[in-house]
């Protein structure tokens, strides 16, 4: 291979699970292959730190790499995968015998999936079943579907029909934030907390082939239907109530009615 690029430790530990995904068909799946995988689901389940370092190897031509992002979010969300020139300097490194990676396609562009978090995709699948419901919000006469957050988590809870009536103990979550802050990427991609947010946990084990499951959020968080908005997925409209802080109400977009997630497929 001539002179081996230096890399460190935690880099070489990223190539060896990335291998480990693309050789056993798991991770996510572009460009007709599966192998793909955030940096953060490397970094869970390898247990390292690697600020810029996939995209450091990305640029060594040691990793391909895709954005899959919702059109409207500003920044990308990178996925990762091995290329046939990682995979070999990983095997030199271990003195094996090298493994063939499938290329993706070159030509297949046509993906449809998106990124979204765990807990904003239960958020998206509440508002879905909102606009199936018709039933209309008692903040909102008129205009079927829009939903508080308490709304969405009572039709997970299955509380009535989901919908808090004015004047009842259950008062709606209301939200006077200002959507137009300036977001943190980081926050943006919606794995702030290491928590439920990501589509698998840690524990990654290479000789037994495990990757837990993480199972999602039973109810949506305020910060899952933000993220919603801000990747035009959601709407939002507030409702000024005499006396009382705006009510915050949220519908899905036409965009988000037939957004497909990307799906994690567990290595075989």
């Amino acid at each position: 291979m001539g002179t081996e690029p230096r890399l460190e430790e935690r880099d070489t530990i990223a190539l060896c699970y990335l291998r480990y995904l693309a050789v056993r068909d798991g991770g996510y799946r572009r460009r007709g292959r599966l192998g793909w995988a955030l940096r953060e689901d490397v970094e869970k389940a390898t247990g390292k730190r690697l600020p810029e370092r996939l995209s450091r190897l990305h640029g060594m031509g040691l990793l391909d790499r895709e954005d899959v992002r919702p059109q409207r979010l500003r920044h990308p969300v990178w996925i990762y995968r091995i290329s046939q020139m990682g995979a070999d300097l990983v095997a030199n490194r271990e003195q094996r015998q090298p493994c063939t990676i499938p290329p993706a396609s070159s030509e297949n562009r046509s993906d449809t999936a998106i990124y979204i978090p765990a807990g904003s995709w239960k958020a998206l699948q509440e508002l879905r079943r909102a606009m199936e419901m018709r039933v209309e919000s008692p903040y909102l006469p008129g205009e079927p579907s829009w939903r508080t957050i308490g709304d969405l988590r009572r039709q997970v809870t299955g509380e009535g029909d989901g919908i808090a009536m004015k004047g009842w103990g259950h008062a709606p979550w209301r939200d006077n934030e200002d959507e137009d802050h300036e977001v943190d990427p980081q926050l943006e991609r919606g794995w702030p907390d290491g928590s439920a947010d990501g589509v698998h946990g840690s524990g990654w084990d290479p000789l037994s082939g495990s990757t837990p499951s993480v199972p999602p959020r039973r109810t949506p968080r305020l910060e899952d239907v933000r993220w919603l908005v801000r990747a035009g997925l959601a709407q939002r409209w507030k409702v000024e109530e005499h006396g009382m802080r705006p009510v915050a109400l949220y519908r899905i977009t036409n965009l988000g009615g037939v957004a497909i997630p990307l799906e994690w497929q567990a290595p075989r």
